[in-house]
């Protein structure tokens, strides 16, 4: 119901200090649109104020007010304000709370390396390895870790691609070359496997180094297919020079070499019989249009990138697709190698992880760096720097690196015949 208020009388406001105990003002309030007729008598005092409204029933109220009204007006949006007030308090805690609890969850940001474990922020791993594959006199010189924890090896010396499910010692099986180590070069031969990529339908292509080639062998084939490297030994857009790593863009099915004694990356598109140079190719130096023996290589798709190791650069460099030089991730621009950790001395195989961290086979300084994303200082956390050992805290040459789906990190330590896992703690 609305009322109307008729004013006798001026309200006694703030600045109205003489109103007697005795003062009173009346007012008169009648309904809109209604037949009800109140009438409403208000007596001030200095202490109190006591409202009567009249009609067919009397109700009383005292309200104490201090001898100040406007205390009165305020009482009637207490409900309101209390409850604003309430509301406003927690979003400022909750506020406050997404702010403040983070601060005390933050991982470790120790950067050191124990005996027992090596901690990054948000990365924890053992630094004792345990071997999970030994052939003697195999040189492992790569490796990768497929969705299912199966690890596939590239087997220099022995000239085959084995397959070695770890959790079945029966399913261990050569998937290319020969099962007895013969070297050769036609279909159904393998000469000093260098690198390797499996796609999602388990077929392996093979980085043939010595024949300088690249196989495609179907899962079950017993022969492969050559779809890189047609026109052998050479430095044409057909050929290779002792390519050392490969990657292979699993989007496109695009493969990436590095034509190792070239100086230079080069691109085959799926069916493509000859190659297209896209990084290096300006002979061997430390220029960042050139390459110095370019081994370890991937490609990051999301920024059309390719992560290179320059062997004789004593460094990493970031190549983006159609640009014409490198830019520095990390090691020297001179080709000086070192041991700290903005050094490498000949490094090798690298991986990346989803976040863009760069897992390095720092070679002879045996050991494995982990540069977070953006980072140029590195951490070790497989191996001990200078050292070349057998232990199980110790790698001799290690060449290769890889990830499994849960982090865990596993090296080809070339020099021992041996793959090494790491666990993520």
């Amino acid at each position: 119901m609305t009322f109307t208020l008729r004013r006798e009388d001026h309200l006694p406001m703030k600045e109205d200090t003489n109103i007697g105990n005795n003062q009173i003002h009346n007012y008169n309030l009648s309904p809109l649109s209604s037949g009800i007729s109140l009438e409403k008598g208000k007596t001030f005092h200095e202490q109190h104020i006591t409202e009567t409204w009249n009609n067919e029933t009397h109700l009383e109220k005292t309200i104490h007010s201090n001898n100040n009204y406007s205390k009165q007006r305020n009482c009637r949006c207490t409900y309101k304000c209390v409850f604003w007030y309430v509301f406003g308090t927690l979003i400022l805690v909750l506020l406050s709370a997404t702010i403040i609890i983070p601060l005390f969850m933050v991982p470790s940001k120790t950067t050191t390396t124990t005996g027992q474990t090596t901690t990054l922020p948000s990365y924890v791993w053992n630094a004792t390895g345990i071997t999970v594959i030994a052939v003697a006199a195999s040189s492992p010189n790569a490796l990768v870790v497929d969705s299912s924890n199966v690890i596939y090896v590239a087997e220099g010396l022995k000239n085959r691609v084995r397959k070695y499910d770890i959790g079945s010692s029966s399913s261990n099986i050569t998937v290319a070359g020969q099962e007895n180590g013969v070297s050769g070069s036609n279909s159904s031969f393998l000469n000093g496997p260098a690198d390797l990529a499996v796609d999602s339908s388990n077929n392996v292509y093979v980085l043939d180094q010595l024949n300088d080639r690249v196989q495609l062998w179907t899962s079950g084939a017993s022969s492969g297919i050559t779809v890189a490297g047609f026109g052998g030994h050479g430095s044409n857009s057909s050929q290779f020079e002792y390519p050392y790593f490969m990657t292979r863009d699993s989007n496109t099915g695009t493969l990436y070499i590095s034509d190792t004694n070239n100086w230079r990356i080069m691109q085959y598109a799926s069916g493509a019989s000859t190659g297209t140079l896209v990084a290096g190719g300006n002979g061997l130096g430390t220029s960042t249009n050139q390459l110095a023996t370019p081994t370890g290589i991937y490609f990051d798709s999301s920024s059309s990138s390719f992560v290179i190791a320059n062997y004789l650069g004593h460094n990493i460099v970031r190549w983006v697709l159609g640009a014409s030089n490198w830019t520095l991730i990390t090691g020297s621009t001179i080709g000086i190698s070192g041991n700290s950790s903005t050094m490498l001395y000949k490094p090798m195989g690298l991986t990346v992880d989803y976040i863009g961290n760069i897992y390095v086979a720092d070679t002879f300084n045996h050991r494995i760096q982990l540069f977070l994303a953006g980072q140029s200082n590195g951490t070790t956390i497989a191996g001990i720097t200078g050292v070349c050992g057998t232990d199980a805290d110790k790698l001799c040459l290690p060449r290769a690196v890889a990830l499994d789906s849960q982090l865990n990190i596993y090296v080809a330590d070339t020099g021992n015949n041996r793959i090494q896992k790491f666990s993520l703690n």
